[in-house]
């Protein structure tokens, strides 16, 4: 599909079999050659790799939340500081 848009190029963003959100990546070996090899033969390129991870900030609150309740905080409720 990536080529038949025009494109040579594409970048991988998390999915449930290859890269889960939050998680370690999931693809073996055998997985990665699998995509490889598609990618020759659609003739395009993976340019870059986008995981998603849990980060740690300057904010201490939303690491509390997780810790307590296991999960990570809702978007709404991060809060950003700003650069000095």
């Amino acid at each position: 599909m990536v080529a038949d848009l025009g494109y040579k190029y594409m970048q991988m963003t998390p999915h449930a079999d290859f890269i889960p959100f939050y998680n370690h990546p999931k693809a073996d070996d055998e997985l990665v050659g699998q995509l490889n090899k598609a990618c020759r033969n659609a003739g395009i390129e993976i340019a870059s790799v986008l995981p998603v991870l849990r980060w740690s900030g300057p904010d201490e609150a939303p690491a509390r939340r997780r810790s307590v309740t296991g999960s990570a905080p809702s978007r709404s409720r991060l809060t950003l500081a700003s650069a000095p």
